[in-house]
């Protein structure tokens, strides 16, 4: 079995340089593709896809949220390096909700806190009182929900099934 993070005690771990949170640009899209159709089809909801039929609908599927969501880029300072992102939407109107899709970190820079600085942006300016769902769920997952609470809700990835009850 081809586990997703086999390889992480072997990534040369970095510390993590200065850096700065801010929206994603279109020159960042490359990344964001890359990587997500690299390591999205470890996500549980998608695992016994082939990758050729994840590659079709995943692409289009991130077409979709890249549309719709904000996407929030880690750049490191100096250099310009992409170090990670989280693609993050706000669907409902009078309720304080994030709906968090997908977050990306360089293997060499995880375990970092860059996940966590990303998030808190992503919540916002309060976060205490802002609830958390996520839409895909990696073996990582686990480990984070024990530091951040969320609420795992794949059908908040489909616009139509983001309503609210009146």
């Amino acid at each position: 079995m081809n586990e997703p993070d086999a390889n992480f005690d072997r990534v040369k771990r970095k510390p993590l340089p200065p850096c700065v949170i801010r929206e994603m640009v279109p020159t960042d899209r490359d990344l964001i593709f890359g990587t997500y159709l690299k390591h999205g089809h470890n996500c549980y909801g998608f695992r016994n896809m082939t990758r050729p039929a994840f590659a079709n609908y995943g692409a289009r599927l991130l077409e979709e949220l890249l549309e719709r969501s904000t996407t929030f880029v880690a750049e490191a300072k100096e250099g310009g390096e992409l170090l990670g992102y989280a693609i993050a939407e706000r669907p409902f109107k009078r309720i304080d909700h994030v709906v968090l899709h997908f977050t990306y970190v360089k293997a060499e820079y995880r375990m970092n806190r860059l996940c966590s600085k990303l998030l808190e942006v992503v919540k916002g300016i309060d976060p205490a009182k802002t609830t958390l769902f996520v839409t895909h769920i990696n073996p990582t997952w686990w480990i984070l929900s024990r530091v951040i609470p969320n609420i795992y809700n794949p059908f908040l990835l489909c616009k139509q099934y983001q309503t609210e009850k009146e």
